[in-house]
């Protein structure tokens, strides 16, 4: 019987362990419930070393974790999981979307409330835009700072103050 217990604990490591390589979940729960037979198996058939067993598969297990994670990124495999440097083009970081910089320093209005977020009408164009985190309601005129992509920021344009002179 203790070859059941060695057995479902190996395997229950090595399953545990190729989770790091094959990601998903499914080595890792098959790993944990043959970890947790070989701990209850062990503990049956051996009830006065149970603390023994249950403090040794544990640091076990818990060393192999950590070896995986400290492993793992040196491998060649990682290098097709893991990107090792920004995407950059001249300098600046990658977006989906190009930037129309003729919006910039434009004037519209907010059409629905910004909360930050909303739409404003700059000219003839519905823009999703948000302000610098203020809320800014329907009707004032705001002005385009940013734009980032599809990312529109915008600020509140001030009405300057009539005079009566």
């Amino acid at each position: 019987m203790i070859w059941w217990v060695v057995i479902l604990y190996v395997a229950g490591l090595v399953l545990i362990f190729s989770e790091f390589f094959v990601p998903g979940g499914i080595l890792g729960v098959i790993g944990g419930v043959a970890l947790i037979a070989s701990m209850s198996l062990g503990v049956y058939h051996f009830p006065d070393q149970a603390v023994q067993i249950l403090l040794s598969q544990l640091v076990f297990a818990v060393v192999l974790i950590v070896a995986g994670i400290m492993v793992l990124p040196r491998t060649r495999f990682a290098g097709y999981m893991i990107l090792d440097n920004p995407m950059t083009k001249d300098g600046e970081e990658w977006v989906s979307d190009k930037s129309d910089e003729s919006l910039l320093d434009k004037e519209g209005e907010v059409y629905t409330m910004l909360r930050p977020a909303g739409i404003v009408m700059v000219g003839e164009q519905r823009l999703p835009a948000v302000s610098e985190g203020d809320y800014i309601e329907p009707g004032a005129r705001v002005r385009v700072i940013e734009v980032h992509g599809n990312r529109v920021v915008v600020e509140r344009v001030d009405e300057a103050p009539v005079d009566n002179e």
